[in-house]
C-alpha cells in the first residue's frame, strides 16, 4: 500500500482530499491511526480560484440536502475522525465556521497567509491552529524579520 511507503519515509501524517468519499476516507483514517499516524483533510484551498470549486452547491448523498462542497468535505472529515483540516487563510469566514464545528477536536492548518492575500491576524482570530507561511517568508525583503513577526503574532493568539 502506498501509504505504508510514506510511513517508512518518516512521514507523521498525510494530507488527503475528501473527494474520495466518506467510506474511503474512514478507511484511510483507520489505517493511519492503526499505524500511529495522522490524516489531515483538505476542506478549502487558499488560491484565488478555490471558491469556484469548493463553493459549489452539491447534494449530500445521505440527506439529499444542498450545501457547499467545503461543508460536505468538513462533515465527512469530522465524521471520519481526522486529525487536522486545511482551510485557506483567504477564507476566514470558513475558518471560523469550521472552528465552531470541530470544537477543538482537530487542528486547522491555513496556507495562503501573505502571498495569496490571507491576513495572519484575521486567520488566527478566526480559529486557525497553524499558519502556513513559506512563501511569505521566502519572498520577503527581510526573511528573519518576517519570520519573527509571524512567530510573535502566532504566540499572541
Amino acid at each position: 500500500m502506498l501509504i505504508q511507503r510514506l510511513w517508512r519515509c518518516g512521514f507523521d501524517a498525510v494530507i488527503a482530499n475528501p473527494i474520495m468519499g466518506p467510506e474511503n476516507l474512514k478507511e484511510l483514517v483507520k489505517t493511519a491511526h492503526s499505524d500511529g499516524h495522522g490524516v489531515i483533510t483538505l476542506v478549502h484551498m487558499s488560491h484565488p480560484g478555490a471558491k469556484l470549486g469548493y463553493g459549489l452547491g452539491v447534494k449530500d448523498p445521505k440527506t439529499g440536502k444542498m450545501q457547499k462542497l467545503h461543508d460536505l468535505f468538513l462533515k465527512w472529515s469530522y465524521s471520519s475522525n481526522v486529525d487536522g483540516i486545511v482551510v485557506g487563510a483567504t477564507v476566514p469566514d470558513i475558518i471560523s465556521s469550521t472552528s465552531k464545528s470541530v470544537k477543538g477536536r482537530c487542528e486547522i492548518y491555513s496556507p495562503g497567509v501573505g502571498t495569496q492575500g490571507g491576513d495572519a491576524r484575521k486567520t488566527l482570530q478566526a480559529g486557525s491552529s497553524y499558519l502556513i507561511v513559506g512563501r511569505t517568508i521566502l519572498n520577503s525583503q527581510n526573511q528573519i524579520s518576517e519570520a519573527k513577526k509571524l512567530q510573535q503574532l502566532s504566540l499572541k493568539s
